[in-house]
């Protein structure tokens, strides 16, 4: 193992532990054990060990025994951990018991019976409490032979110290950066005309990506070299001395400084720049103190206007101090730029390359992830090596564990960025290597089972999951996560860590996170993990899970990873009814998430220090009792499980949970009892209103803390207005969506209108959605716009509501999508003489609103005015259902439209044969037209040539529609087109000649020739033609479909073989072959098919055989046989069949 592979981080550890101590000695029920005197001894020990950590953390860098002590004191912390969890648990439980009693009586009954098992349950926790302080005091002893400094300690740094950079290019080539090169000196060159004295560009990215590089080759160009009057390259690294960097400035343009105060060295730096156009480049920056910048920024503002500064870092924050302009962020280089960087360095240049070890290097690239550094380093290791052992050393070896050079090696860089963070996010990073490269972490539970294991504690007024994201966001300005995607409000769902800054994590945690895969095969568990994650590939058995405690008793998390399985596979995923989870005894966090769960056993009860369950399996109809036990569970999360009927009976008692997710849970019938009492919870995704005591909508009053998502079943047992403002909806300001739903067997109106006026939510709401209601009018407060920060509105099955507050919702200045649903009393959508409605609204779905007949305004001398001023940003409107419609609230932004059912639509056109003439003409922005169910039309208007940004249309059951307008031909843009179930039509034009890429076609059964509509299709990539009982397509040029990928033939009677064009088709990948009566065999020519992936044959009766030469279709991964003659089934068989070997190379082969 390399010096460098392994830090121990134990000081957050030992400080959550101690604080936990704290609190119990300050627990007036831990008097009750008569121990607090141990627990004090143990809390002293654990005091002088934590005034030394940090020292000791720093010196085991270059001291291996201090390591070893690390290592020792760490496994002791955990143990004691696990005793000090028991601990609290049982205060939780008897705190419980005596808060649910009801008389003095009952509570000394309760205090007498835990007396009576006060001297065992005493004796139990003494005992191992003096053996957690024995070992710990022998732990501490050992401290002296270190002599390890108390208190704080000024980081050290000398280990990692960066290389000192300079102006000098010293790479004989650069690749992939032209593009980046290009960008920053157009940005420098165009800085005359910028406002700003200084112009500032920050170059930001990961350690090693060739930030240095890319600003060394700006520096010397020859464009730059000529613009500026004045160039400086100062090396920053983590110094950030004002004077330091002052004096390095004078020293590079004047060649000496002997001036020590910081006051004349600022004017005489002036002096020197006063009227000049320079660059000066800050290479390395880490510096995040806003103040320290200013200081030696304001010494700069001398020079001529157009002056710029570089600023090479790693770290957001420092970009975003720094910046003028927005930072440009390095992107991995592209393998081919990879593999070129790593050729020169392996095989140097003009030497004969080897085409074995080529191969071997282009594996070996991939281990790069595009990082240059690490293209360099590998590449240096391998330099003019011509043994092939070496080069697969290399390739099949971790990074950590690969030889380490005196040079800046790849950890050794990444490290510089770890070593910069504080103990507590360090440790929350190293964390993240449970999960294998490249998986897709999702933020909320990477936070949720970081609270779970206790890697850091409350501070202030703070909640965990503040601080949390706190660390979160700290890890992502420090570029050790990339490829966030986000949620409509902006927020961080899903991330990725780079495969390199993956190895980082893994060398720090070595064996204690790591992620094993479960393929049927021995699992290889390391020794000491604390923290695993199981790649299911196979059926889960309890065998698994009892290896799985056996190599790792001491096991704190325990996940299972989506693979994506097939269906056959996932069904096989049951978990083990009879699995003993009491064997995992020290478990903080299980997640069971795709694997099949019917019944969860109750030995689930007895994890009693779990913090943290996911199951998400729509197979589970109930849970056990057991689980209430769990009274240190903080984060129960049930989403998807969509047969789940009922919750255990007992929930109230589980007081420290703070995350109940039953999102998709739709069978649920009731909550259990007195949720109210969970007064912890920030997450409840649904709540069910019921009659009964202890289930009415008050027992959410006391949940303040709820936040995100709410959704409020059983709104029809609310009785009265006075009931329903007990739920406190107004207090919730943390709550972003809200759904408020009532369920009649028959539509019928009782108090819905008093009921939802006094659920008036708080002003943050962003998405509001009210399903069910039968009141005459919507909530005044929604008519007098009470909610500004709504950004969705959803009505549905409001079917008595005969009045939309329109000039209301039109006023909400950040409202997006507005959906309407089953709103069968509403007559007019209409907003009078209001100029500028709906100013953000950009997805507009109106959907079976049977009486509807206008949507529009009455603004404006003309009808299209009109409608400009209302919808200026419209993207998406979808029309359905509305037959008495006469006109479409249109607007020149408009990129998807959808009509269907809509006969009427458009000034009176009850039987709708073409669009009226113009219609299309103001959608310049259509990307995106489907036209459904209208089915007395006949053609399109020639117009819709005109949509030059259209990339998709549909037209779908239009069953009287004969031709298609030669202008089709005209859409340049077109991608994908498809047509369902238009019956008249019978020949197809050649549309999208030059741009269309998936073309599917189903059942036109008057359909009869397609080789004129296919012949110059140059472009297209997939085709599907399926129930078109008249169309031959023998006569198809297949060979002129030169992109052609993917192919889906079913159920053309005509057809008794296949296309003979199609054996001119090597580049076919994915072929599809269904119900065809009349075919009995595949033609020999199929051999010729050579890069084909993937064969599914199904429901062709008479096929006997497959055809010879199949095994020559060696890139063939996947062959799917169904419901074929019962003959070629025989000859399938595996091992005996006569067609056999046909098909014994293929992986994945399901008949």
């Amino acid at each position: 193992m390399a010096d460098l592979a392994m830090q121990v981080v134990v000081s957050p550890f030992l400080g959550v532990l101690f604080d936990n101590l704290s609190s119990l000695i300050q627990n007036e029920l831990a008097l009750l054990y008569g121990l607090e005197k141990e627990i004090k001894k143990l809390s002293d020990t654990l005091l002088t060990i934590r005034n030394v950590l940090e020292d000791a953390e720093e010196q085991q860098l270059t001291n291996k025994t201090i390591t070893t002590w690390l290592i020792k004191l760490k496994d002791a912390a955990y143990e004691a951990d696990d005793i000090v969890d028991e601990w609290a648990t049982g205060a939780i439980r008897l705190a419980s018991e005596i808060r649910t009693t009801c008389t003095n009586q009952v509570c000394d009954s309760l205090l007498s019976c835990f007396r009576f098992e006060q001297v065992q349950v005493r004796h139990k926790i003494a005992k191992s409490i003096n053996e957690l302080r024995q070992r710990f005091d022998e732990i501490a002893s050992e401290r002296v032979r270190f002599h390890l400094k108390e208190g704080g300690v000024e980081r050290k740094l000398e280990y990692y110290k960066s290389r000192e950079t300079s102006s000098i290019l010293t790479e004989p080539q650069i690749y992939g950066r032209d593009k980046e090169k290009e960008y920053i000196v157009s940005v420098l060159l165009g800085n005359s005309d910028n406002q700003e004295n200084l112009s500032i560009c920050p170059i930001l990215g990961i350690g090693g990506i060739g930030k240095t590089t890319v600003a060394q080759s700006v520096y010397n160009d020859e464009r730059v070299a000529a613009y500026y009057e004045v160039r400086i390259w100062v090396s920053v690294s983590q110094d950030f001395d004002v004077k330091r960097l002052i004096r390095a400035v004078i020293v590079s343009i004047s060649g000496a400084c002997t001036i020590e105060d910081l006051d004349p060295l600022q004017r005489f730096l002036q002096e020197k720049l006063d009227g000049k156009l320079f660059l000066l480049v800050l290479d390395d920056v880490w510096n995040e103190n806003q103040e320290e910048w200013n200081r030696f920024k304001y010494s700069l503002r001398c020079g001529a206007k157009g002056s710029s500064v570089i600023v090479t870092t790693r770290l957001k924050t420092v970009a975003s101090i720094t910046g003028t302009c927005p930072a440009y962020s390095l992107k991995t280089l592209s393998e081919d730029d990879c593999w070129s960087l790593f050729k020169q360095r392996a095989f140097g240049t003009g030497n004969e390359e080897n085409l074995n070890l080529e191969k071997i290097g282009k594996e070996i690239v991939k281990k790069c992830g595009g990082v240059p550094l690490a293209a360099k380093v590998l590449g240096g290791l391998l330099r003019f090596s011509v043994e092939e052992k070496q080069w697969l050393f290399i390739r099949d070896n971790r990074i950590w564990d690969l030889p380490q050079s005196n040079e800046n090696t790849i950890l050794r860089a990444l490290r510089l960025s770890y070593t910069h963070l504080n103990a507590h996010v360090r440790q929350c990073f190293a964390y993240c290597s449970i999960y294998p490269k490249g998986y897709n972490m999702r933020r909320e539970e990477v936070i949720d089972l970081w609270i779970a294991n206790d890697l850091f504690h409350c501070k202030e007024k703070l909640q965990l999951e503040d601080i949390g994201n706190e660390i979160f966001n700290a890890l992502l300005w420090r570029s050790f996560f990339q490829d966030v995607k986000r949620d409509e409000d902006g927020n961080i769902e899903t991330f990725m860590m780079h495969d390199l800054v993956h190895d980082l994590a893994c060398s720090i945690t070595m064996n204690e996170c790591c992620n094993v895969v479960a393929d049927g095969k021995i699992i290889n568990v390391p020794e000491g993990s604390r923290h695993l994650s199981v790649s299911f590939k196979t059926t889960p058995s309890s065998s698994i899970f009892q290896f799985i405690h056996q190599s790792t008793p001491n096991l704190r998390t325990l996940i299972s990873l989506i693979d994506m399985p097939t269906i056959d596979e996932w069904q096989g995923r049951q978990l083990p009814t009879h699995l003993n989870f009491s064997a995992f005894k020290s478990l903080r966090a299980m997640s069971l998430e795709d694997i099949r769960v019917t019944t969860l056993p109750d030995s689930i009860g007895n994890l009693r220090h779990l913090r943290y369950l996911k199951l998400s399996c729509d197979e589970i109809t109930s849970l056990p009792e057991s689980i209430c036990r769990l009274r240190t569970l903080q984060t129960l999360k049930l989403m998807n499980c969509s047969k789940l009927q009922m919750l255990p009976r007992e929930m109230r008692n589980m007081i420290n949970l703070r995350h109940l997710d039953i999102k998709k849970c739709d069978r649920l019938r009731e909550m259990p009892i007195s949720m109210g009492k969970l007064t912890c919870l920030q997450t409840l995704s649904i709540f069910i209103a019921g009659p009964d005591s202890g289930r009415h909508i008050k027992e959410l009053q006391e949940l303040d803390n709820l936040g995100g998502e709410l959704t409020v079943k059983g709104l029809q047992h609310v009785r009265s207005s006075n009931d329903a403002k007990e739920a406190m909806l107004m207090g919730k300001k943390n709550l972003r969506t809200l759904s408020l739903n009532w369920s009649y067997p028959q539509m019928e109106e009782r108090n819905d209108k008093d009921v939802i006026e006094a659920l008036q939510p708080h002003p943050n709401i962003k998405r509001l959605s009210i399903k069910g209601y039968q009141g005459l009018t919507l909530p005044i407060w929604l008519e007098f716009s009470t909610l500004p920060n709504l950004v969705e509105v959803f009505l549905d099955r409001c079917t008595r509501c005969e009045q939309l507050p329109s000039t209301s919702l039109a006023r909400l200045p950040l409202l997006k999508t507005l959906q309407l649903h089953a709103m069968h009393s509403v007559k007019i959508f209409s907003i009078e003489y209001m100029v500028n409605g709906f100013q953000s609204l950009e997805n507009l779905e109106l959907d079976d609103l049977p009486d509807l007949e206008e949507c529009s305004s009455a603004v404006g001398n003309q009808e299209h005015e009109q409608q400009l001023l209302q919808f200026p940003c419209l993207k998406k409107l979808i029309i359905r259902k509305c037959p008495k419609l006469k006109r479409l609230p249109l607007s020149s932004s408009v990129e998807r439209l959808d009509v269907e059912f809509c006969n009427d639509m458009i000034s009176g056109f009850r039987e709708l044969v073409s669009f009226p003439e113009g219609m299309l003409t103001h959608l310049p922005a259509l990307q995106s037209l489907s036209i459904w169910n209208c089915s007395n039309l006949k053609t399109l208007p020639a117009e819709v040539g005109d949509l030059s940004e259209l990339t998709r249309l549909g037209i779908i059951s239009c069953t009287n529609l004969v031709s298609l307008p030669s202008e089709l031909r005209n859409l340049s843009s077109l991608q994908v087109f498809s047509i369902f179930r238009c019956n008249q039509l019978n020949n197809l034009l050649d549309v999208g000649r030059t741009s269309l890429t998936h073309l599917t076609i189903e059942n036109c059964s008057d359909l009869t020739e397609l080789a004129e509509g296919l012949r110059y299709l140059t472009t297209l990539q997939s085709l599907h033609i399926s129930r078109c009982p008249k169309l031959t397509v023998s006569t198809v040029e297949f060979q002129n479909l030169i992109s052609l990928r993917h192919l889906t033939i079913e159920n053309l009677p005509e057809l008794t073989s296949l296309p003979d064009g199609l054996q001119h088709h090597p580049t076919l990948l994915y072929l599809q072959i269904s119900e065809f009566a009349a075919l009995t065999s595949l033609p020999n020519w199929m051999v010729s098919l050579t890069e084909l992936r993937c064969l599914s044959i199904s429901n062709c009766k008479n096929m006997r055989c497959l055809p010879d030469g199949l095994q020559l279709l060696t890139n063939l991964q996947s062959l799917w046989i169904n419901d074929c003659h019962p003959e070629l089934h025989r000859r399938c068989e595996k091992g005996r069949g006569e067609d056999w070997h046909k098909i014994a190379h293929i992986p994945d082969f399901k008949i």
